[in-house]
């Protein structure tokens, strides 16, 4: 894992970020691969599951670049504290954070290593406000990131905006995504959330986002994240969940 600052954005000019790039074992420069981009720098042993399923031949040779959100430093650290745009770029809802991925991070990545660049094989993922971002961003720019890694995102935010953004697509013309999306046990209404696993590509799914709709929260609450996720069901076209992925020992040569 490579550690670089990225400080040379015009979207969000006197911001400097910590990312981190993967690069596995088996990547070959002669051979485009896939990449992914997650927010909030690295998260959930990310580097150790890759290696384990690319070992494997589960996953494509993909290249991991973990992002920060970021800082503007302080004029002057002894009175002031830096300000930090995670708010600004993840929460918005708006079109600086998915240019700041498509015209600066992903061509700086690009002119490094050899990727493949169309949509098909580049995925984004995100947790909370990040995995709300990364949802927006794959709805409305399909053909720049089609494969969502959703986790527990802030479904929420905004009295529950996100809801009109997936209401408003045309099931006819539904973006061409693969989105894995969850949630944990202990959010409110998990216990719908167990029938998900059969409902999801088969005729029980509307059954299932009807029931999670006449579900309500504690007075005075806002909508829970798993109620939320159910809701967002019509978006969803495939999931995929391997737990053992992530406990299997690191095979022997293969470095993080």
């Amino acid at each position: 894992i490579l550690k670089f600052t990225f400080d040379q954005s015009k979207i969000f000019p006197g911001t400097s970020r910590d990312c981190w790039i993967y690069v596995p074992a088996q990547y070959q420069p002669d051979k485009p691969a896939c990449v992914y981009i997650n927010q909030d720098g690295i998260q959930w042993k990310a580097s150790t599951v890759f290696d384990n399923l690319i070992y494997k031949n589960e996953m494509p040779v993909t290249i991991g670049v973990f992002v920060m959100p970021g800082r503007v430093r302080a004029a002057n650290a002894a009175t002031a504290n830096d300000r930090y745009n995670r708010s600004f770029e993840y929460d918005g809802l708006g079109e600086a954070y998915v240019r700041f991925l498509i015209e600066e991070l992903k061509p700086f990545i690009d002119q490094r290593y050899r990727t493949k660049r169309t949509a098909d094989f580049t995925g984004i993922g995100g947790s909370s406000l990040g995995g709300l971002a990364t949802l927006v961003l794959g709805i409305w720019f399909p053909d720049h990131f089609a494969r969502l890694a959703v986790m527990s995102p802030s479904v929420w935010w905004d009295n529950c905006a996100v809801y009109k953004i997936v209401d408003a697509i045309d099931a006819k013309t539904k973006p061409p995504l693969k989105i894995w999306l969850d949630t944990g046990t202990l959010e409110s209404g998990f216990q719908v959330g167990r029938e998900v696993g059969k409902a999801v590509d088969g005729p029980a799914r509307e059954e299932v986002r009807k029931r999670a709709q006449s579900i309500k929260p504690r007075q005075n609450s806002p909508p829970t994240r798993m109620i939320g996720i159910l809701r967002l069901l019509p978006v969803c076209t495939s999931v995929r969940h391997s737990v053992s992925s992530s406990m299997v020992p690191k095979p022997p040569g293969m470095t993080t």
